[in-house]
């Protein structure tokens, strides 16, 4: 029977404590990470509070250079002014401008670790992931979950993947994300 998800501090922090891939999965399934979990867990880890557990981060905005407008492109928009766009210069910024917020992505990646490498957790999301529109996994926004169950690999080898945007589909979970920006403050 599935549980209805959860979201709640102590749902996101058991998380690190599996040793069972096939519980880790199974509990995952019926968790809801709420933003104010996720800062939760990793203001604590950088206090020191979920000893032995270490904490990096990575933050990137990569975008296609193909979309950074040309010199060229700028000063026709510029000289271009309000309405529309005289010439192919100006329509040419235009374009790369609207399809730089398609094709932009925002990553932000968090890693708990053991000081001996053997145990790591890493959630990392873009920016189209959290949105509840157009993105890959059911419809809803979420965040990735990668850790030392699921793969063969090294701590430094996983975090090099993920930070550079090569990690394999399988080797990942998803976890339902709610950024709360609908819910009251509590």
């Amino acid at each position: 029977m599935m549980r209805e998800p959860s979201g709640d501090f102590s749902s996101l922090l058991e998380i690190l404590n599996f040793r069972s891939k096939r519980d880790l999965n199974s509990h995952c399934k019926s968790v809801t990470v709420r933003r104010r979990d996720l800062v939760a867990l990793i203001v604590a880890a950088q206090s020191g509070a979920l000893e032995p557990y270490k904490y990096a981060n990575h933050f990137s905005d990569t975008v296609p250079i193909h979309l950074v407008p040309r010199e060229k492109e700028r000063s026709a928009i510029a000289a271009n002014g309000v309405g529309q766009y005289k010439t192919k210069k100006a329509r040419s910024f235009a374009r790369k401008i609207f399809q730089f917020f398609q094709e932009r992505r925002i990553l932000a990646a968090h890693l708990f670790y053991t000081p001996d490498h053997r145990y790591w957790h890493i959630f990392y999301f873009d920016n189209r992931d959290k949105s509840r529109f157009r993105n890959h996994w059911k419809l809803v926004a979420h965040i990735h979950y990668f850790c030392d169950l699921w793969t063969d690999l090294t701590m430094e080898t996983a975090w090099q993947k993920i930070t550079s945007g090569k990690i394999n589909q399988a080797s990942k979970i998803h976890l339902r994300y709610d950024s709360e920006k609908n819910e009251p403050n509590n």
